[in-house]
């Protein structure tokens, strides 16, 4: 018997990092690192000052199913914290927004699986925003600042 692709974690994990891919990487020009540790990423050879670190976290199954992620926005050379602040906001964004209902930008839940080239759309998670680090300093003098984002939409659990 196979799990519902509302509440495969599959399917969550890979719109999440399309997502990202998507509209962060690609649209705003902001590295994104998934799973990894705080390390600087290099883009042909060159460390970038500025990246985005996602990590994935647990998952509830209901009718009302949750999962949730957390970036960590990450500069470096960035003695007063701007550019890790431009770059949260920039992150924000991409979830958040005043021209929708409630401010929030549904994100979509993919099928990726069986083929990750058929990418249809499940369902439309809503985004909240849990809790957010204050400014934190890596001993290689990496700034960073941790956003916990929980997602929430409709199942057959």
């Amino acid at each position: 018997m196979s799990l519902d692709p509302t509440i495969r974690e599959a399917n969550f994990r890979d719109s999440i990092i399309k997502h990202f891919v998507d509209n962060v990487e690609s649209a705003l020009s902001i590295p994104v690192l998934f799973d990894r540790e705080l390390i600087t990423p290099k883009i042909q050879g060159r460390e970038v000052d500025t990246w985005c670190a996602v990590y994935f976290g647990g998952m509830e199954i209901d009718s009302v199913t949750k999962h949730q992620i957390t970036f960590n926005s990450c500069s470096k050379m960035d003695n007063e914290g701007f550019k890790l602040a431009q770059t949260r906001d920039k992150i924000m964004g991409t979830f958040f927004d005043p021209s929708y209902p409630n401010n929030v930008i549904p994100t979509i839940l993919y099928r990726s699986y069986p083929a990750p080239t058929e990418w249809a759309i499940i369902a439309r998670m809503l985004p909240y925003l849990i809790w957010e680090s204050g400014i934190n300093k890596a001993e290689d003098g990496t700034k960073f600042k941790s956003s916990l984002i929980e997602f929430r939409w409709g199942a057959k659990g």
